[in-house]
C-alpha cells in the first residue's frame, strides 16, 4: 500500500507522515517514508528561479509517482508527503497502484501562515518569493480522497490523526484483498 498523504505547505504532511511510517514500521519493516522535501533534494537539482513552477511541480509530482510505483512493484509500503495538486498524477497513483490510500491535510492559509516555519508564505506575501501553492499558484486539491482531514488545529498531537491514517488505510487495504 502507498499512502499518499497531500496538503499544502505548513499542513502537516511531514509531522504526521513520520508518525504514521513509525506507527506503521511497528507492524511491518517494508515500509518507507517517500517526503517531498528529501526527495525533491535527491531527485532534482533545477535552477532554483524555475524549480517551483507549475511545470516543474508537475514533472517532480510524476516522479514522485513513479518512484511510489517501482516501490509498490517491489512489495514495498510507503507513506508519500508531497503537495502533489495533480490530478492526472492522483488518476495514474489510483490506476497503477496495487492499493492506494490519498489522504488530504485541509488547511486554512489562515493556519498555515501562522505554523509557517519556513516563512514561504510570508516571503509570498511580500513579494519575495513566487509560485507558491495556496497563494499565486492555484492548483486544484483532491477531490475524491480517501480521507480528508481537516486539520486547523494546533500539531500538539499529530500521533492522534496519524493513528487515524493508518487505521483507515489497513482496513482499506484489508477490505480490498477479501
Amino acid at each position: 500500500m502507498i499512502i499518499f498523504i497531500s496538503g499544502l505547505s505548513s499542513s502537516g504532511k511531514t509531522t504526521i507522515g513520520r508518525h504514521v511510517y513509525e506507527l506503521w514500521k511497528q507492524q511491518t519493516k517494508t515500509v518507507l517514508l517517500v517526503d517531498g522535501d528529501e526527495v525533491r533534494e535527491v531527485l532534482t537539482h533545477d535552477d532554483p528561479d524555475t524549480a517551483f513552477t507549475v511545470e516543474a511541480r508537475h514533472k517532480l509530482a510524476w516522479r514522485y509517482a513513479h518512484l511510489c510505483k517501482w516501490l509498490d512493484r517491489q512489495g514495498m509500503h510507503a507513506v508519500c508527503c508531497t503537495i502533489s495538486y495533480f490530478d492526472d498524477v492522483r488518476r495514474f497513483n489510483r490506476n497503477e497502484l496495487s492499493q492506494y490510500f490519498e489522504v488530504f491535510l485541509d488547511v486554512s492559509m489562515e493556519t498555515l501562515i501562522r505554523r509557517d516555519k519556513k516563512d514561504i508564505y510570508a516571503r509570498g506575501l511580500r513579494g519575495g518569493m513566487k509560485n507558491i501553492v495556496g497563494l499565486d499558484l492555484m492548483l486544484s486539491p483532491p477531490t475524491t480522497p480517501d480521507l480528508h482531514i481537516k486539520n486547523d488545529d494546533d500539531l500538539d498531537d499529530p500521533m492522534h490523526i496519524a493513528e487515524q491514517i493508518l487505521a483507515d488505510a489497513l482496513s482499506s487495504m484489508e477490505a480490498s484483498t477479501r
